[in-house]
């Protein structure tokens, strides 16, 4: 019998509803997806922990220029606030952050340029 592509939603609804296993009503679900759906859902997610991490980054970035301004006021360099916001590396802006609480300069909490190599 063939069926209105409208209907598969509401059938996989049911058949998920009628079966008493969370192991199984989720077997049945991911079976019911298409691949289109099934990439689509991959891609959300995706989308969501890249989201996610792109908050924590600039969480670390806003919050650690928060406090070089408040500590150290006008010792804190355009060049310095440009590496901060340049700066990608969770762990790194938490070592900065860190260090920020004993640094008695702006120099010691470590915000530097790499180094070129060449």
């Amino acid at each position: 019998m063939e069926r209105n592509e409208w209907d598969h939603p509401y059938l996989v609804h049911e058949m998920v509803r009628a079966i008493r296993s969370p192991a199984r009503k989720k077997e049945v679900y991911e079976m019911s997806q298409t691949i289109a759906e099934a990439l689509r859902e991959e891609g959300r997610l995706e989308g969501e922990r890249i989201g996610r991490l792109e908050g924590k980054l600039e969480a670390k970035q806003q919050t650690l220029l928060l406090l070089m301004k408040h500590k150290f006021g006008r010792k804190v360099t355009s060049a310095m606030v440009s590496i901060i916001a340049g700066t990608q590396d969770l762990d790194k802006l938490d070592t900065w952050l860190v260090n920020i609480l004993n640094a008695v300069s702006p120099a010691e909490v470590g915000i530097r340029r790499k180094k070129r190599i060449g």
